[in-house]
């Protein structure tokens, strides 16, 4: 019972250093960033919730559920792309990287071009 608690402490602190962990990496992504708290929390806890191992990156399979998690439906192809460009290693991303990734996602998405498709739509496909 002993050895039990001893492992159970063990996981709790654990895990406890990967929250701390992962706090510290969204802190400073939000500072550099420009995201405002409730994205950088949005963010946060989908990263979490896709972080299947814990292990504070994210894996393409973990980066894929995460992206249509948000929204984004993206092939296999693209997100191994974007990993590779995004990533440090190519192959895992960690939460500042994702984070830098989704304000870019977010500054695309208001683009004129964007802006000026998203008015004609809500003008009924009337150009002026």
């Amino acid at each position: 019972v002993d050895s039990l608690k001893i492992e159970y402490a063990a996981v709790v602190d654990l895990a406890g250093a990967q929250i701390t962990e992962i706090e510290k990496e969204m802190a400073k992504a939000s500072e550099a960033s420009g995201l405002t708290e409730a994205q950088m929390e949005e963010f946060k806890s989908v990263f979490k919730h896709f972080d299947a191992d814990s292990n504070n990156q994210l894996e393409q399979h973990e980066f894929k559920a995460c992206l249509s998690g948000l929204g984004y439906d993206k092939t296999d192809d693209e997100c191994r792309a974007i990993m590779k460009e995004v990533g440090s290693d190519g192959v895992h991303i960690n939460f500042d990287q994702f984070a830098q990734f989704m304000l870019k996602q977010n500054d695309q998405s208001d683009t004129a071009e964007n802006m000026r498709e998203a008015f004609k739509t809500v003008a009924g496909g009337k150009s002026q």
